[in-house]
């Protein structure tokens, strides 16, 4: 929409390879997706042929610490079971398409894994649990769940 961002996937390439490249060519933010992984510029400035604005330094670091302050695991009740779904402005249209990782750890060290964006909590875990996201390779939340 404004020329500062590319989705792109490259034959035989990993997508962390490729996060690795956006980063060192200033991409400010990349999320890695099921089959692309997207790269954007949003720090710097727009080409002023078409977009006028102030020139900024691309900081990666900055937007990841913006994206999870802002982003949360949720908590909810689907279907009589708990479920963890993520709330975030840094996801995009194409949520379902991201690569989610979620660890649930419980008190007895036992860990669950999901791949889905929205993760159903085991009835076999036993509180206090530990649960960790990681959302498209570069944003990480986690949260302390207690249960009665």
């Amino acid at each position: 929409m404004y020329g500062d961002a590319i989705d792109f996937y490259v034959k035989g390439e990993s997508f962390d390879s490729l996060a690795q490249l956006c980063l060192q060519y200033g991409a400010s933010f990349y999320q890695i997706y099921s089959a692309h992984i997207h790269c954007d510029w949003r720090t710097l400035p727009l080409n002023s042929e078409y977009y006028p604005g102030p020139k900024v330094v691309p900081q990666f670091y900055k937007i990841k610490a913006l994206a999870e302050r802002t982003s949360k695991i949720e908590i909810f009740q689907h279907d009589g079971l708990d479920s963890a779904r993520v709330r975030s402005d840094f996801i995009e249209d194409d949520a379902n398409e991201l690569v989610y990782q979620w660890t649930l750890v419980d008190s007895g060290g036992h860990s669950f894994f999901s791949h889905s964006a929205e993760f159903i909590l085991p009835s076999a875990a036993r509180p206090p649990l530990h649960l960790e996201l990681n959302i498209g390779g570069s944003i990480q939340l986690e949260k302390d769940l207690q249960f009665k």
